[in-house]
């Protein structure tokens, strides 16, 4: 899964790469190729992915 965040001047593109493990529903997780620890359900790689691109409030938000 490829991400590209617009939200500051520059674009920030991170490669997220979910490899099957032997659990059903888990997966053994890579972030920019860095091994995530341990295995993770699609659930909670949903939650940590919302967490790691926090929204930004627009500047008319105001």
């Amino acid at each position: 899964m490829v991400v590209i965040d617009f939200d500051m001047n520059q674009p920030r593109v991170d490669v997220f790469r979910l490899h099957r493990s032997n659990r059903i529903d888990s997966y053994l997780a890579e972030h920019n190729g860095k091994p995530v620890n341990g295995r993770i359900g699609w659930a909670n790689f949903c939650k940590r992915l919302s967490g790691h691109f926090p929204r930004v409030a627009s500047a008319t938000a105001e």
